[in-house]
């Protein structure tokens, strides 16, 4: 069995772009056996490059300074001599070099498993406030990179917000966080609204996972920990910033088909702006969201899922004043 890695769709084709194999043979195979075959457009040859090995059963490489232009797609398979002079082959896998659709946009909303379809009704309420918006579905692009999130456009300035909201995220860590394209954006000055109530879980947190300095929760959020679905429906009820102050929501899950959790947060340097007001003796006034500010970003993270809400809506509540 031979795999080869996704690269996914990209704003930037002059970038290296590094790919991984994974060879399960049952012999040895010499590094000039396990080559990288690829070709930009149908049109174009097909190039080839002996890939690297890294451990195991692992191969590298990278392809350095493509010079790829929008609409350009690459195509890109591994193949493997056996020692008998037989071939094996991966398969194919392709990405594409593509542009934003609204190169004016101030706010970029990212689709990462947005749960009943809520992408474009965010996106014209937040159009009905006069805001100019770019959305990014990350399973339809096999993910992103940092040319997304740090686009500049017409303005030649980093998106004002980017909005996240998801049910089990992929692009959000909790830890390890060099070269993830949520970190480049802040780290350019951006600002995040985070929505997921399965984060923790999402990450393979434990039931009481702790964060310190270095760790993405700790230096981006500004929490030190939290409660990894704890069994526990809430009522949400805001405090802290004006935007949420005395508004009170039911959750219902019946939207989803299930019933889930939130997920409760430590708050550090963070300040609460969402508890739980549940009257569960265990988890009651539990916090749910918290606004962190950093040297050049803000962040608000909200750990329960605000689109279950039987009282409004959730654009309502989270997005009343753009």
């Amino acid at each position: 069995h031979i795999s080869v890695s996704q690269l996914p769709n990209t704003y930037n084709g002059n970038q290296d772009f590094y790919i991984q194999s994974t060879v399960y043979l049952n012999e040895p195979v010499p590094n000039e056996n396990v080559k990288l075959f690829y070709q930009i457009n149908e049109e174009d040859i097909i190039d080839s490059v002996m890939m690297s090995h890294l451990v195991d059963n692992v191969y590298e490489i990278s392809l350095i300074e493509m010079g790829m232009m929008p609409g350009n797609t690459l195509t890109y398979w591994v193949k493997v001599i056996l020692t008998n002079g037989d071939s094996l082959f991966s398969q194919q896998k392709q990405f594409s070099v593509i542009e934003p659709q609204n190169p004016d946009a101030n706010i970029l909303l990212v689709d990462d498993g947005i749960a009943i379809n809520a992408a474009e009704p965010i996106k014209t309420y937040l159009e009905n406030y006069a805001q100019e918006v770019e959305v990014f579905n990350i399973a339809d692009n096999h993910g992103w990179d940092a040319s997304i999130t740090t686009y500049t456009g017409t303005s030649e300035t980093i998106y004002d917000v980017m909005i996240i909201m998801g049910f089990g995220t992929t692009t959000v860590p909790t830890r390890e966080y060099l070269g993830n394209p949520v970190a480049a954006y802040l780290d350019a000055g951006g600002n995040l609204l985070f929505v997921d109530q399965d984060y923790f879980f999402t990450n393979d947190e434990v039931e009481i996972p702790l964060f310190d300095a270095g760790d993405f929760a700790y230096d981006y959020f500004g929490i030190s920990g939290g409660v990894n679905d704890p069994e526990e429906d809430a009522i949400l009820a805001g405090y802290g910033l004006e935007f949420l102050s005395g508004i009170e929501l039911d959750l219902d899950y019946s939207v989803f088909g299930n019933s889930n959790w939130p997920d409760f947060l430590f708050e550090n340097q963070a300040l609460p702006i969402l508890y739980s007001a549940d009257p569960s003796e265990t988890y009651s006034d539990s916090t749910l969201g918290v606004y962190y500010e950093g040297e050049n970003f803000q962040t608000i993270l909200i750990s329960a899922p605000v689109l279950a809400a039987n009282e409004g809506t959730a654009e309502d509540v989270i997005l009343s004043d753009p």
